[in-house]
């Protein structure tokens, strides 16, 4: 009886240390597939400001944000605007 309980123990021993072995080997492959995930976006290329705003957008259903950006926009061309020859013929617009 007791050499059945240590045959029994011993087989569960083994089934455990190859279950843990395999899991670890599979969270080895995991961390490796993750860390090559996260090489492949490091090299992509980033992008500009302006898709990331439209992204957001559509993404998150943020329409009325559309209409504050123009806005925004328009006054910022303004600006830029106004300090080049085209000055004259934006103050007749006012």
């Amino acid at each position: 009886m007791y050499r059945r309980s240590l045959h029994t123990t011993f087989a569960v021993f083994r089934a455990v240390s190859f279950l843990g072995t395999v899991a670890m080997k599979s969270n080895e492959k995991r961390q490796a597939d993750s860390s090559n995930a996260f090489e492949r976006a490091s090299q992509e290329k980033s992008p500009s400001l302006v898709s990331e705003f439209l992204q957001f957008i559509v993404q998150n259903k943020k329409w009325w944000l559309i209409p504050i950006l123009l806005a925004f926009g328009l006054i910022g061309l303004l600006v830029v605007l106004s300090s080049t020859g085209a000055a004259p013929f934006i103050y007749t617009l006012f």
